[in-house]
């Protein structure tokens, strides 16, 4: 029993950590040359070209960056971190050896931009992850938001239609 309401304890302060980090991450986008997901992902553009497949907000050294992969014409997966305060490259980095096999092998017919206007059709929020995956073995777009209370949202988009798949 005791486990239990500790458990549960746990889980309390854990959600309530998240939802404070989120705040915290969305507040420093305010001001921000690269404010959103679509700022961010034309900005990349011009120093990351091919087939992209994930773009996030991360934090490092207490400051919030929008990291970036893409796959070339070649096969290889590189990625690329830009400052969300100003636009400038902070690092360049080839991830094919280590994580080029999590990513479904096709080229989404929806684009990036169609499956966040789509995610954000069906929920509110800031944008803060997208990235390419599989659901039930289809290529899909999945776009993680953050909402006014600072809850988080993922959306499924399909990767050829750009409709909405599922919300969670």
């Amino acid at each position: 029993m005791r486990f239990l309401l500790v458990v549960a304890a746990l889980g309390a302060v854990a959600s309530t950590w998240g939802q404070a980090y989120a705040t915290n991450k969305i507040a420093g986008l305010k001001g921000a040359k690269l404010a959103n997901v679509l700022s961010a992902r034309a900005a990349i553009a011009k120093h990351l070209t091919g087939r992209m497949v994930r773009i996030a907000l991360v934090e490092r050294r207490q400051e919030l960056f929008w990291s970036a992969q893409a796959f070339t014409t070649r096969g290889v997966l590189l990625g690329v971190d830009l400052s969300a305060k100003d636009g400038k490259v902070d690092r360049r980095y080839d991830m094919s050896a280590t994580a080029a096999a999590g990513y479904p092998a096709v080229t989404p017919r929806a684009t990036l931009e169609t499956a966040v206007r789509s995610a954000q059709k069906s929920q509110s929020g800031t944008v803060i992850e997208v990235r390419l995956d599989k659901f039930n073995s289809k290529p899909v777009w999945s776009v993680h938001l953050v909402d006014a209370k600072a809850r988080r949202w993922g959306v499924l988009i399909d990767a050829r239609t750009g409709k909405v798949v599922t919300g969670r």
